[in-house]
């Protein structure tokens, strides 16, 4: 009995780091932003492997988490446009990207992305910045990827301090942001707070699903008709 205490103890902790570890791993964009006037939603699942390990009966195992954003983008002008994203549920960030160079007509794009908003819950707020480049806009495949660093600060005396992240990533999109998904990976140096970790570096994989018709069809799944179209 006490053997099962101890593990459900520790599966207790788990779940609560877990569940308030959600920052926006992901990127799921090309460097060129959305058309002016026109809005354009997405989707993305990201898999976090041995993010926690913890000691149980002297032995040392890890736990990974999966976590799901959703986000809106409005495009400003033929430059930029601004984002509001709900990472894992537990947070609002909004952010900003402007074309630096290139276009869609051109072989490549280079853009830059900087957000602000409240994570974890609102236990912290959360700040970020990164540097997109990708091939020309195609509506087959559009390759893309950059560099991405992101900061939490502790916004009460309970909220954990941590160091900031900082990682590159790749991905492609497959089809067009209105109708289409890109899986993508990220390597990300992400020191653990409260030491429940012994690496310092994540792999990331995701993918993030594009546009409201391919998101409506997703969800229609999840429920036991969905389900039953795919046995």
């Amino acid at each position: 009995m006490y053997h099962w205490r101890r593990r459900a103890g520790a599966l207790v902790a788990a779940a609560t780091v877990l569940l308030g570890a959600c920052i926006p791993y992901s990127v799921g964009s090309t460097a060129e932003p959305v058309a002016p006037g026109q809005v354009v939603s997405s989707g993305s699942l990201y898999f976090v492997p041995a993010a926690v390990e913890l000691r149980v009966d002297s032995t040392r195992r890890s736990t990974s988490y999966m976590a799901a954003d959703a986000e809106v983008r409005y495009g400003l002008d033929d430059r930029s446009d601004i984002g509001l994203r709900i990472p894992g549920t537990s947070g609002l960030v909004g952010t900003y990207q402007r074309r630096l160079s290139g276009s869609a007509r051109t072989r490549a794009v280079t853009a830059v992305r900087v957000g602000a908003g409240l994570v974890n819950l609102g236990n912290h707020a959360l700040i970020e910045a990164t540097f997109l480049a990708s091939g020309r806009e195609r509506a087959v495949v559009t390759p893309y990827g950059g560099v991405r660093a992101m900061h939490v600060l502790p916004l009460n005396s309970l909220a954990v301090s941590d160091e900031p992240t900082i990682g590159l990533f790749a991905g492609a999109r497959i089809g067009t942001r209105e109708r289409g998904f890109s899986p993508e990976i990220g390597v990300f140096h992400d020191p653990p707070a409260l030491g429940l970790r012994s690496s310092r570096l994540i792999v990331v994989p995701s993918i993030t699903v594009h546009g409201s018709d391919l998101l409506r069809g997703l969800r229609g799944l999840r429920g036991p008709r969905g389900l039953a179209r795919w046995r």
